[in-house]
């Protein structure tokens, strides 16, 4: 009988071929950015913004923004309490609100690289590697959902 990669990977060495070992469960998570695409694209109406990888690329996208309400930045990793959480630059804090594109791209080169630690992530905290740059608005009520 001829066994698939994926079965040998699954099947347990020190039991013989006969017993599954466990694998972990994997879960759909999403970066906010990615969430904001499928609302956008299901027709929701979100906030503008991109994502940014570098602090130049961050100052780019805060200049094809409206500024008049402010900009918000906010690092991209996969934890809560993100507003909360302090940085191995030494910033508190992984989202911000912004006047400026020159503020952007300073407050980004703090974030972009560096360790993101919040009550959900490891003492080592999450590597931030981009940064979503959006228009800022006035919330009346903020809602978590999950499917």
């Amino acid at each position: 009988m001829r066994i698939s990669s994926f079965s040998k990977n699954c099947l347990s060495k020190r039991a013989g071929m006969n017993t599954l070992f466990k694998v972990p469960k994997r879960f759909f998570d999403l970066h906010e950015y990615e969430s904001k695409v499928i609302m956008r694209e299901a027709g929701l109406n979100v906030q503008k913004g991109d994502l940014a990888s570098t602090p130049e690329e961050a100052f780019k996208v805060s200049n094809s923004l409206d500024m008049s309400g402010g900009l918000v930045l906010k690092s991209q990793v996969h934890a809560g309490g993100r507003g909360k959480g302090h940085l191995t630059s030494g910033m508190q804090g992984g989202v911000k609100l912004c006047d400026t594109a020159e503020q952007v791209q300073d407050l980004s080169s703090k974030m972009i690289g560096f360790n993101l630690i919040t009550h959900q992530t490891t003492k080592e905290g999450l590597t931030v590697n981009q940064v979503l740059v959006h228009e800022a608005v006035d919330i009346v009520d903020q809602l978590y959902f999950a499917i």
